[in-house]
């Protein structure tokens, strides 16, 4: 898949998730939230180079992302997002915290796997401390609750198209850290669990 196949998906209309209570074994659909994805504008040739520079090798299909959108959040709804791609001016704070986070986790970095040592944090699961890595071409899932060396793309593109084939889907396998909420008031606020994607066919 590229990247405009990607962007082709994300840009359906009228997105939507049927979602169900956290706490509902059931998981009756429940609660229907408008989703919407944030765009930013394409890299300047100097960020570009940038990245180019923190990722030297296997790059090339995160480059070409970039020169199209420098960062994204996918599945918005109100203060909820399901997952943020960083933009570059960004990545290097995040992937100070996240080095920070994962080397103060051991006593010896040789516990830790080559992509934690060496990959690069490009996004999240929006607020969960829990980052996409791009490694020798690969992306790596990295799960601050303690997870193994989990390749979650084969390539950047790769990954891309898992996202898109079942959102919802790809959010729970994420770990379930996606959640929103209705519109209730205090104390009957809940959190509620995308299960299902709809959208208009053209």
């Amino acid at each position: 898949m590229s990247v405009q196949d990607f962007l082709k998906k994300i840009n359906r209309k009228n997105q939507k998730f049927q979602c169900f209570v956290c706490d509902d074994d059931g998981e009756a659909l429940n609660l229907t939230v408008a989703i919407s994805n944030q765009l930013n504008p394409p890299a300047a040739e100097s960020d570009l180079l940038k990245i180019k520079s923190l990722i030297p090798n296997g790059n090339e299909e995160i480059v070409d992302f970039y020169k199209i959108h420098n960062g994204i959040s996918l599945f918005c709804n109100k203060e909820t997002k399901g997952i943020e791609l960083f933009s570059i001016d960004d990545l290097e704070r995040q992937n100070e915290g996240w080095k920070d986070w994962t080397f103060g986790m051991v006593e010896d970095e040789d516990e830790l796997y080559d992509f934690e040592k060496y990959g690069v944090a490009f996004g999240e699961i929006s607020q969960s401390g829990n980052y996409f890595i791009l490694y020798e071409g690969k992306v790596f899932y990295f799960d601050h609750d303690g997870g193994g060396e989990d390749i979650i793309g084969e390539s950047f593109n790769d990954f891309l198209l898992k996202i898109v084939e079942n959102p919802p889907g790809f959010l729970r396998d994420m770990g379930c850290y996606t959640r929103y909420e209705d519109d209730a008031p205090n104390p009957e606020w809940r959190q509620w669990i995308p299960k299902v994607f709809v959208f208009d066919e053209e």
